[in-house]
C-alpha cells in the first residue's frame, strides 16, 4: 500500500484577496477560492473563484443584485433597519429575503513552480452569463476530455432554482457559455454548490450540493452528458450518502484509474438538521473530510460506494467474535480516543435485530428481517439522541456493513451505499459494543480493527 504524507505549506497563502484586483472600482475583493489546480504546457495552473463586495460605508449594510434587465445593482441598507433580522459577513436576510453580500468571478493563475503564481493579464476569464446572478455563480470544477477541450461546471441559482452551468474551452483562457447543464426544477433547492461531472459507467453523475433543501445534503443526477447540446439528459436523481453529514462531494482519478470521492463532514447554520457541536465549536474547526470512497457503476447503471482499498493499510490489532449466533453483548477494548473499523457479515434469511453502540452518543441497528440500517446521534445541545438517516438493503441477499469509528464520526458502508454521520463525546471512556436485541443473530462474520 502507497504511504501518503500530508503538511501544510509553511509559506501559505499562496494568493490572498490583496493581491486581486476586483471587477469594478467601488467593490473590493474579500476572499479567493475553491481552486480547480490542473497542468498544462509544462506549468501548474489554478482556476480561482474570487468574491468581491461593494466598498463598505460606514452604518450600512450592502448587497449586490441582479435587476430585470441584467445589470448588477447595490443595494445599501442602514444597520438598524427593521426589516434585517439577521446579518453576517456573508449574508443578510432583509423584508424576509435572503441576499449574498458578495459577487464573484473566476480567474485564472500560472506557476512553474506550484509555489508562485503569476495572474493571467487579462482577468476575469469569466463571469457571470446574462441572467445568470453574479452573487450565487460559484466552484468552478475542471476537466479535460479526450479530444483535448476543456470543460468546467459551476454552480449557480436561475430564478431561485440550483443550476449547474457548463463553460468550453480550447487555451484555458478564452471560455465559451455552453448553457445549463441541469436545474433544480423546484426539486432540489435554491442554490447549487460544489458540482461535479464524472463518468459512471456509459453515463455521467452529476453531484451537487444543494442549499436550502432539507431533504438532501448532496444529490447526484444520473444521465447522459451531451457535449453538443451542453446538457445531461434523461437526469436521474439518487442520493450518495444517507447522513446528516455528506456536503460539497469532489472527486478525482487515483493512481489505479479508480473514480474516488470526498467530502466535508458537516453542513452550514442554514441546514436544517445542522448543530453547533460543543466540541468544535469549542476548537473553533467545523467539520473534516470523509473517507476516501470508490465510486464504481452497478448492473442498474446506478452508483455504488465502498471504502478506498488502501484504507485497510491503517489496520493494526484485529479482534473477532467467535459466537455463532450473537447471545450476548460482544464489547471491544476501547478507550475514547480509539478508531475502529468493524465488519458484520450476516445470513440473508433470519429474525433478531443487532445494535451497535457507541457509549452514549452513537447507535446503529441493523434488523435483517426488514432489511433495515439506521443510525442514530447525541444532540450534545439536548443531550438527546435523534435519527440520522437509514439504508434500506436489498431482500434475499446476505448482509454485510463496515463500519468506520473515530472521536467524532461515523461513516457505514453497506451494499453500495452510505451513511455518515458526526457525533461528539466527552467522556475519557467509550466503549463500543455489539448486542443482540429481539433475538440471537447468526453470524457468519463479526470482526473489529484497531485503526492507526
Amino acid at each position: 500500500m502507497m504511504k501518503v504524507s500530508v503538511s501544510r505549506f509553511a509559506n501559505n497563502p499562496l494568493l490572498t484577496p490583496g493581491d486581486l484586483a476586483p471587477s469594478r472600482p467601488d467593490f473590493e475583493v474579500t476572499c479567493v477560492l475553491n481552486p480547480g489546480a490542473f497542468r498544462f504546457g509544462g506549468r501548474i495552473g489554478l482556476l480561482l473563484r474570487v468574491a468581491e463586495r461593494p466598498v463598505p460605508e460606514p452604518g450600512f449594510l450592502a448587497t449586490p443584485i441582479l435587476t430585470e434587465n441584467g445589470a448588477v445593482s447595490v443595494i445599501r441598507v442602514r444597520e438598524d433597519d427593521p426589516g434585517i433580522s439577521s446579518s453576517s459577513s456573508r449574508s443578510l436576510v432583509w423584508n424576509g429575503r435572503f441576499l449574498l453580500t458578495t459577487m464573484s468571478h473566476f480567474l485564472i493563475a500560472w506557476s512553474d513552480d506550484g509555489v508562485t503564481f503569476q495572474k493571467y493579464e487579462h482577468n476575469p476569464v469569466v463571469c457571470a452569463p446574462e441572467g445568470v446572478d453574479p452573487a450565487n455563480f460559484r466552484d468552478p470544477k475542471l476537466w479535460r476530455e479526450a479530444d483535448g477541450a476543456f470543460y468546467f461546471v459551476c454552480g449557480a441559482s436561475l430564478s431561485g432554482d440550483g443550476a449547474a452551468l457548463l463553460f468550453a474551452s480550447q487555451d484555458l483562457h478564452h471560455w465559451q457559455y455552453r448553457g445549463v447543464l441541469a436545474r433544480s426544477e423546484g426539486r432540489f433547492g435554491t442554490m447549487w454548490e460544489c458540482p461535479d461531472l464524472i463518468p459512471l459507467g456509459g453515463r455521467h453523475m452529476l453531484c451537487v450540493s444543494p442549499m436550502h433543501c432539507p431533504a438532501y445534503r448532496n444529490v447526484c443526477l444520473i444521465g447522459t452528458f451531451s457535449r453538443e447540446e451542453g446538457k445531461l439528459l434523461n437526469a436521474q436523481p439518487v442520493c450518495p450518502d444517507e447522513g446528516p453529514d455528506y456536503y460539497a462531494a469532489q472527486s478525482f482519478t487515483d493512481e489505479a484509474g479508480r473514480r474516488v470521492q470526498l467530502a466535508w463532514a458537516n453542513g452550514w447554520d442554514w441546514m436544517p438538521a445542522f448543530r453547533r457541536w460543543g466540541v468544535a465549536e469549542q476548537g473553533f474547526w467545523r467539520g473534516w473530510f470523509t473517507l476516501p470512497r470508490v465510486v464504481t457503476a452497478g448492473a442498474d447503471g446506478l452508483p455504488r460506494f465502498s471504502p478506498h482499498p488502501q484504507l485497510e493499510a491503517l489496520r493494526e490489532q484485529a479482534f473477532r467474535c467467535e459466537q455463532a449466533a450473537l447471545t450476548a453483548p460482544w464489547t471491544l477494548p476501547d478507550t475514547a480516543d480509539t478508531a475502529w473499523e468493524i465488519l458484520i457479515e450476516l445470513p440473508a434469511q433470519q429474525a433478531g435485530t443487532l445494535r451497535l453502540q457507541v457509549g452514549d452518543c452513537f447507535a446503529m441497528e441493523l434488523a435483517p428481517s426488514s432489511r433495515t440500517l439506521r443510525a442514530y446521534a447525541k444532540d450534545t445541545a439536548e443531550q438527546t439522541m435523534h435519527d440520522c438517516g437509514a439504508l434500506q438493503l436489498p431482500p434475499d441477499a446476505p448482509m454485510q456493513v463496515r463500519i468506520f469509528l473515530d472521536r467524532c464520526s461515523a461513516e457505514i458502508f453497506a451494499d453500495g451505499q452510505c451513511l455518515s454521520a458526526n457525533f461528539f463525546d466527552i467522556s475519557s471512556q467509550r466503549p463500543v459494543s455489539i448486542l443482540p436485541h429481539d433475538g440471537a443473530p447468526q453470524l457468519r462474520t463479526l470482526q473489529a480493527w484497531q485503526l492507526r
